[in-house]
């Protein structure tokens, strides 16, 4: 595992949290809610948003990798180049 790897791992979990709550707050607004059938063991509604966390968490974890790496390798001296 890479050092930016190990760097993205570190967040993520805080990342994917926080953004379940804020989605949570809007999960009804948005339809998002399960709620209690004969079948279904939950209380009381229950927001569906855990999964988008996650997902959107994903997405932008690895969009900002694959932007540091770019980002690395353009400002990484180019080896045949004969400039050093």
């Amino acid at each position: 595992m890479s050092a930016w790897q190990r760097l993205a791992a570190v967040p993520a979990p805080v990342v994917s949290v926080g953004l379940a709550g804020a989605l949570m707050l809007q999960a009804s607004r948005w339809g998002l809610i399960d709620h209690r059938e004969h079948r279904k063991v939950h209380d009381h509604p229950t927001p569906l948003v855990g999964g988008l966390a996650m997902l959107l968490t994903l997405l932008a974890l690895l969009a900002l990798l694959a932007l540091a790496t770019l980002l690395i390798q353009h400002l990484s001296p180019r080896s045949g180049t004969g400039v050093a």
